[in-house]
């Protein structure tokens, strides 16, 4: 059978009359069966989505299909809005309410700042925060404000005394000094009553208490007592100190008689203030007089002619300044007599203790010796007159002729042999004396240095007792070839055959081991060895090799995957690192939200049997795992979330580790949006480490964090966590950060922080009376609530025994303190706050009203006065009118009073209390009634 012209062996052509037309044909948009697989234009109809606003971008629910897109169509279909030409994909988010750029985020990538509505315009806001993106007419960015209906008050404003929250901290009035006044009726400059604290002066009051009167100005505790049967100075007492005693001067020397006295405020005639006269009927006896020679006590101390020179006197019989015998005291000078004593011989002018001792066998000093005081020495025979002598020494104070002061002559005959002379060497004969014949006379001993090479023969020397060597002598003995200069042990060895340092060992040290190295990689062979003194061609030194026919394999080589042992360290294939080529393929893109592909390559590297890849998610794999060629494909909704982090590829091996290769993947389709709100401390302090963060934000592969002069970053830039230190330098400021990939840098989102600088602390309370001598006295407050430390100051005489730098203190006060102030402040890191301070005194506080009866009978007897007791008081003293006695409780804050058949009228009676000097006084008064 033969083929038939113009028939084919295969059928199916649904048109035979169009060639274009048959079951191989590709199926193209025409409305024809082009495949004659009996579908019409199958798999070339496009979908195309309504673009009514005509921005470019079509809204996914209105669809058509089509060859080409019809009128008003679009191949996107990302347009979130279709109504609205502004709203699409490609538009620039403004700050409205909508989505402008169809990311399905409203505003996104704006700064959103919180707004706090500011009602009396001060710039400090209060309420709940509104947060956004455009400012708020009416609100500020600053909260705090305690009384936003009033500007003078906001944390800005500075604390005034007017019992007002100014700045906003929480308390009023704090940091203020706060002092205690006393209403001072008569304007004298000290009060009555009960203190009133107060950070202002209090028109009328003052500062210090304590007037009795204070109707009164003339009467107050710094006036002075005068005579006028007024407690002036508020002590407690009438004219005290006023009322003097005088004594009679009846000789009129002005000094009186103790038995004869009177008392008044200034003397009566004949009267003085002085009673120590001892004879006043005598003008010249008195305390003033001046003691006289005359046996009588003219200056009145008990005692006559005291205060008077009374000498011993001595019989002077030769008249030479000294007396002898018996002493007689006197204040007046006795003639003939001295006033020293001592003379030995008061018939010899000569002999005296004043006279000076000299050598003549008398006590000329009258000392009780003979001669002493002079110098006796010991003198020695010295027949050969050479300075020297021998024999027995004779004792003298003046010299002997022909002896000397020196002994020790072992030859006094001979003027050349003493303890002088030198020593002669070699002549027998002890010359110094020293019982030693040429002692200190070195014998020495030369060598002949016949090559004068300065080493010598030890077989040829001479000796004498000369210290330099003779022409051609050393004092060294140790050459061994004495005809050779290059041969003695300071010579360096060669390689002669000759002992060359004369050591007795020849060419040590200069013969060598080299090792065979046949295959010339610098490593010998240890088996193969030869000594010399240079490397013969073809040795070396090194005889590590384990194959010295390979040059490949030597120490030092780098082991391969191949079963030698290349490195020579006795192990296969051993330390082997594989390090995987780099990854190709692109790693960066700002790409729109569409479906996408990429290949990412590697070089083969040997040792490996297999690969293994990672992608980050957004990616999938869709061909190549296992080998070094990677395809990937990702969705746009993949790239609308944004594609960031790393592709990754490892290996297995036979032998050795591996390092992988990565690629850093950062694919997106549109910079970040703005933070969330940054976390993290809003004050901070010089010494902090703070840690500031934000939620991951969409679409971000870095972060940039900045900070304020003094805020140093110490890690976590790039990243969504932040850890910073403060340092002095810090003065308030912003922590600011934003998101970034590679289609560039979102906006910034900024927190404000600023210094953590404590509260005033609470109001101090402790007792504040009555501490004078008190022991473990506590003062607290209940502190600040962001101060780290406590520092109190106390006043003079005030001690703190603990509790610096806590809330807390236990102080001890002196005996002798009177008042002061006691302060607190709150410190941190950041410095001290404001002080708060609390007024103290020693003494108690003021009795109250003293109760009991005011009008009272003669002869009423168990009347009871008392008063409440006082804080600080120990001790209470009561004094009554005259007429009235207390019968008890003297010293107690009650007592007892009987009253006599005539009391006085309208006395005074006064409680105190003393502590140290300070008094306090509660006056009241009675009024007697005659019962009739």
């Amino acid at each position: 059978m033969s083929p038939i012209v113009g028939s084919v062996l295969v059928d199916g052509d649904c048109d035979d009359n169009n060639a274009a037309v048959n079951p191989s044909a590709t199926e193209i948009c025409n409305l024809i069966d082009d495949d004659c697989d009996g579908l019409i234009d199958e798999g070339v109809f496009l979908t195309f989505y309504a673009d009514v606003d005509g921005d470019g971008f079509g809204d996914a629910s209105s669809t058509t299909q089509a060859c080409s897109a019809p009128v008003g169509y679009v191949t996107d279909n990302t347009d979130c809005d279709d109504n609205n030409a502004a709203v699409n994909p490609s538009a620039t988010e403004i700050c409205n309410g909508i989505d402008d750029d169809c990311n399905g985020l409203s505003d996104d990538g704006l700064v959103f700042l919180d707004y706090y509505v500011d009602a009396d315009g001060d710039g400090f806001g209060a309420g709940v925060a509104t947060s956004s993106c455009n400012p708020i007419v009416g609100s500020v960015l600053v909260d705090g404000d305690c009384d936003d209906n009033n500007a003078a008050v906001n944390p800005g404003a500075s604390e005034i005394c007017n019992g007002i929250d100014d700045d906003c901290n929480g308390l009023s009035d704090d940091g203020l000094v706060f002092l205690d006044y006393y209403v001072d009726a008569d304007g004298d400059g000290f009060g009555a009553g009960v203190a009133t604290s107060s950070c202002s002066p209090i028109v009328g009051s003052v500062l210090v208490d304590g007037d009795c009167d204070d109707n009164n100005a003339a009467v107050n505790p710094s006036a002075t007592e005068v005579c006028n049967l007024i407690d002036d100075d508020c002590d407690g007492l009438i004219d005290e100190g006023v009322l003097l005693t005088f004594y009679a001067d009846v000789d009129g020397d002005g000094f009186g008689d103790a038995s004869s006295t009177t008392q008044a405020c200034s003397a009566p005639v004949g009267y003085v203030t002085d009673n120590t006269d001892c004879d006043d009927n005598n003008a010249a006896v008195n305390p003033g007089a001046s003691e006289i020679c005359n046996g009588i006590d003219d200056d009145c101390n008990g005692l006559s002619d005291d205060g008077l020179v009374f000498l011993d006197y001595y019989v002077d019989a030769d008249g030479d300044g000294f007396g002898a015998g018996v002493a007689t005291s006197s204040c007046n000078p006795i003639v003939g007599s001295v006033l020293v004593d001592g003379d030995c011989d008061d018939n010899n002018a000569a002999v005296n203790p004043g006279a000076t001792e000299i050598c003549n066998g008398i006590d000329d000093d009258c000392n009780g010796l003979s001669d002493d005081g002079l110098v006796f020495l010991d003198y020695y025979v010295d027949a050969d007159g050479d300075g020297f002598g021998a024999g027995v020494a004779t004792s003298s104070c003046s010299p002997i002729v022909g002896s000397v002061l020196v002994d020790g002559d072992c030859d006094d005959n001979n003027a050349a042999v003493n303890p002088s002379a030198t020593e002669v060497c070699g002549n027998g004969i002890d010359d110094n004396c020293d019982s030693n014949i040429d002692e200190g006379c070195i014998l020495y001993t030369y060598f002949a240095d016949t090559d004068n090479d300065s080493y010598g023969d030890p077989l040829s020397f001479v000796s004498n007792y000369v210290s330099t060597p003779p022409v051609g002598y050393v004092s060294d003995n140790t050459d061994c070839n004495d005809n050779n200069a290059a041969v003695n042990p300071g010579a360096t060895e060669v390689c002669n055959l000759i002992d060359d340092d004369c050591d007795g060992l020849i060419d040590e040290g200069v013969l060598f081991t080299f090792y065979a190295d046949a295959d010339g990689d610098g490593f010998g062979d240890a088996s193969s060895s030869i000594q010399a003194c240079s490397a013969p061609v073809g040795y070396v030194f090194d005889n590590n090799d384990c194959n010295d026919g390979d040059a490949t394999i030597h120490p030092g080589a780098t082991e391969l995957c191949n079963l030698i042992d290349d490195d020579c360290d006795g192990i296969v294939d051993n330390n082997i690192v594989i390090t995987l080529g780099t990854i190709t393929g692109q790693s960066q893109a700002c790409i729109p939200i569409i479906n996408g592909s990429a290949v990412y390559t590697a070089p083969n590297t040997p040792g490996v049997t297999n690969y293994f890849w990672t992608v980050p998610n957004g990616m999938t794999i869709t061909s190549g795992q296992g080998t070094t060629t990677l395809a990937v494909s990702w969705t746009a909704q993949a790239v609308h979330s944004g594609i960031n982090g790393q592709i990754s590829l490892t290996a297995s091996t036979t032998c050795g580790t591996v390092v992988p290769s990565i690629l850093i993947i950062d694919f997106n389709y549109a910079a970040p949006v703005t933070p969330a709100s940054i976390s993290g401390p809003a004050k901070i302090c010089p010494g902090d480490v703070a840690i500031y963060s934000i939620a991951n934000v969409a679409r971000a592969s870095s972060y940039n964090w900045t900070t304020p002069a003094g805020v140093n970053i110490i890690s976590g830039q790039g990243t969504n966590v932040l850890t910073v230190s403060i340092n002095n330098a810090f003065a308030g400021g912003s922590i600011g950060v934003n998101a970034t990939n590679t289609c560039g840098t979102g906006p910034v989102r900024m927190k404000t922080v600023s210094y953590n600088v404590p509260n005033i602390p609470a109001p101090i309370t402790g007792n504040k009376n009555g501490l004078c001598g008190a022991t473990n006295v506590t003062f607290s407050t209940a502190g600040s609530p962001n101060a780290t430390g406590y520092l109190w100051t106390v006043p003079t005489g005030v001690t703190i025994v603990s509790g610096q730098g806590t809330s807390m203190i236990n102080v001890d006060v002196s005996g002798g303190f009177v008042s002061g102030l006691i302060t607190v402040t709150g410190t941190n890191n950041c410095g001290s706050g404001s002080q708060r301070s609390l007024s103290i005194i020693g003494a108690p506080g003021q009795p109250g009203i003293i109760n009991g009866l005011t009008n009272v009978c003669p002869g009423q007897s168990g009347v009871q006065y008392d008063v409440a007791t006082v804080t600080g008081a120990t001790n209470y003293t009561w004094s009554v009118p005259g007429g009235a006695t207390i019968v008890s409780g003297q010293g107690t804050k009650t007592i007892i009073v009987n009253f006599g058949a005539n009391p006085a009228n309208n006395q005074v009676v006064s409680v105190r209390k003393q502590c140290m000097w300070t008094e306090w006084v509660e006056n009241i008064r009675w009024n007697f009634h005659q019962l009739l």
